[in-house]
């Protein structure tokens, strides 16, 4: 089960809501207050809840901004591990976007080259695209399985003019783009044999607590090759960034804590590289919160059995789910039956006898 809160925790007392989650192999990712470089923070926690769902391996999860006529190209890695790989881009404009990959060896992938292709597709619609690809690329031939793909992107310089036409009227993110040009996010995700798993644990939801990362990495369902790396950037919620070297306490395990002292949402980006059985390289990524707050570890009130058995009565009478005539036929009057139950007594106030 996982779950997504908008805004802070005191507004949205997520207490419950996270223990639910963390108790059943889920976790909740939380915003806190969201800023202009957020664009892309919503789209980058549902990927990540869908990569959680679907078995899948973030391999890489960057974004940016592409200029008018210029190319980016973003690297990543595909191992002997991976059978099947997701290159995923988002944009408020991916129609304005040319997005190829690029294989190990040279090879361009585009979506033409894929026709006929049964097992992989390039799919797009108004906020992204993607490449859905079965490795090997039967299509374009054979892939080297342990050197560096890319995505390639290069933005049309008179699409872009035109969406900053329509972009008038959003000052804020109109002058952004005219500066900086078209926002765009990456992620390239892999069914695999490798994966990295991250939990994350709190003493506490009150401000002081002592958070836990735990990463466990697999092969083969067997713990990873030991020398691998994770680093763990945590954004306090004041906007100040730390990096923490997580250390590898077992073979494929790493762990690392540190003490949540200001109140709010911390977000945690977790960053895995090592090196499979064969000596090919590998990159995972994972996104967690960690979320305390004054009054975190206040149990929510609950309603007694009586207001629980007052409220019963209530929903009866107001859905029908008891035939009030056939009830007045018998002598009973359930407004008044409930007026007697369910309305707090109040205590006659005499002034004072006389002698």
């Amino acid at each position: 089960m996982f779950a997504i809160g908008l805004g802070t925790p005191e507004n949205i007392q997520p207490t419950a809501l996270a223990q639910l989650t963390g108790g059943n192999n889920g976790y909740i990712l939380m915003t806190g207050n969201i800023g202009v470089d957020d664009y892309f923070l919503l789209t980058k926690y549902y990927q990540q809840i869908l990569a959680g769902i679907t078995n899948m391996q973030i391999v890489v999860d960057p974004e940016g901004w592409l200029q008018p006529g210029a190319s980016v190209r973003i690297p990543f890695r595909v191992n002997e591990t991976d059978w099947q790989v997701d290159a995923v881009l988002h944009s408020p404009l991916p129609d304005a976007i040319t997005y190829q990959l690029e294989t190990p060896d040279g090879q361009i992938i585009d979506p033409g080259s894929l026709a006929g292709e049964p097992a992989s597709q390039f799919v797009t619609d108004q906020k992204s695209a993607f490449y859905r690809l079965s490795l090997p690329v039967s299509k374009v031939g054979a892939q080297h399985p342990q050197g560096v793909w890319h995505a390639i992107l290069t933005l049309d310089a008179r699409r872009f003019k035109r969406y900053l036409e329509k972009l008038k009227d959003d000052k804020t993110e109109y002058r952004m783009s005219q500066a900086h040009g078209l926002r765009y996010a990456f992620v390239a995700q892999a069914r695999s044999v490798l994966t990295m798993q991250t939990y994350l644990s709190q003493t506490s939801y009150e401000p002081g607590a002592m958070v836990q990362l735990r990463v466990v990495v697999t092969e083969y369902s067997y713990p990873a090759q030991r020398g691998g790396r994770v680093n763990v950037v945590v954004t306090s919620p004041d906007g100040s960034q730390t990096t923490y070297p997580a250390p590898e306490t077992a073979d494929g395990i790493f762990e690392m804590h540190w003490v949540a002292a200001l109140s709010g949402v911390y977000r945690v980006h977790v960053l895995g590289s090592g090196m499979t059985t064969l000596g090919s390289r590998w990159t995972r990524e994972a996104l967690r919160s960690a979320i305390v707050w004054k009054g975190g570890d206040t149990k929510p009130p609950r309603p007694s059995d009586y207001e629980r058995f007052c409220q019963l009565i209530g929903c009866w009478q107001k859905n029908g789910a008891l035939d009030a005539k056939r009830l007045q036929e018998l002598g009973i009057n359930l407004t008044a039956l409930r007026r007697c139950l369910c309305t707090p007594a109040r205590t006659e106030q005499t002034g004072p006898q006389k002698g």
